[in-house]
C-alpha cells in the first residue's frame, strides 16, 4: 500500500553541487520522510516525476512546521516559474 503526503512547497533552493532543495509544510505530518518517487504539481497538474533523497534538517522557527527534502536529479521546469504556494510535492511512500 502505498501512502501520500503532500508538501505546499513554500522555498526552492539550489546549491552548487546540483541539489534542489523544496520546504514547506507536509499535510498528514509522516515522522520522517524516507528516500522515495516524488511528484511535482504545478497549479494541479503534474510536471515532473523525480527520486527524493529524504528529508533534510531544517531549524525550526516559532510555530512554523516547514520540512525540506531534496533531489540530485536534474527538473526541467524552466517553463514553469516557482511561485511559492502553488508547487506541490506529493511524495509516494
Amino acid at each position: 500500500m502505498t501512502v501520500t503526503y503532500e508538501m505546499s512547497v513554500m522555498a526552492k533552493f539550489h546549491f552548487a553541487d546540483g541539489r534542489t532543495v523544496f520546504s514547506g509544510p507536509i499535510s498528514g505530518n509522516p515522522k520522517l520522510i524516507l528516500p522515495c518517487e516524488c511528484d511535482l504539481l504545478v497549479e494541479g497538474k503534474r510536471t515532473a516525476t523525480f527520486w527524493i533523497e529524504g528529508e533534510m534538517m531544517v531549524e525550526k522557527r516559532g510555530a512554523n512546521t516547514y520540512r525540506a527534502v531534496s533531489t540530485s536529479e536534474k527538473l526541467n521546469v524552466k517553463d514553469r516559474p516557482f511561485v511559492s504556494r502553488q508547487w506541490k510535492l506529493r511524495f509516494k511512500l
